[in-house]
């Protein structure tokens, strides 16, 4: 059994410092963005892997830990929940041991609604421990503290 730790990026640096839904517009970590991303990092236990959006928020999140990244795409909710538990399923067949996933709140939230028919979507930088076991089914662990 593996662990695969589902994290949202940290906080994008928003035009005019307002929050809004961002979808794919590619914006940068904010300063704030940049310190919940360190923190991530030294919470994170150690990974074989880690796999993330190609989005710059989402990519200097994962960098944070100094991981080599291999990004995915983008669509509608249904297609983008079977291209991300695809990509999910590869990912953890493919890492000999346990990685890491850096995505954004809406896939992840999807994504956990699909496995355990519960909504949430989660904060900032937040670290969502799964098992994935050899027969291809994802498990949520017990809830972390939930942000890092």
């Amino acid at each position: 059994m593996k662990r695969i730790y589902l994290i949202r990026h940290g906080l994008p640096e928003f035009p005019d410092g307002r929050r809004q839904c961002i979808g794919s517009t590619d914006l940068p970590l904010s300063g704030e963005g940049m310190l919940q991303a360190s923190e991530m990092a030294r919470a994170l236990p150690t990974v074989s892997a880690v796999f993330s959006s190609p989005l710059t928020r989402a990519v200097e999140t994962a960098r944070a830990r100094d991981l080599s990244l291999q990004p995915p795409g983008a669509e509608s909710r249904e297609a983008g929940l079977a291209r991300f538990s695809a990509a999910m399923e590869e990912a953890a067949r493919r890492s000999p041991g346990d990685l890491a996933v850096v995505a954004h709140g809406g896939i992840i939230a999807l994504f956990l609604e699909h496995i355990t028919g519960r909504w949430h979507k989660p904060d900032y930088c937040e670290i969502i421990t799964l098992r994935w076991d050899e027969s291809g089914f994802f498990h949520q662990e017990e809830s972390s503290c939930g942000k890092c």
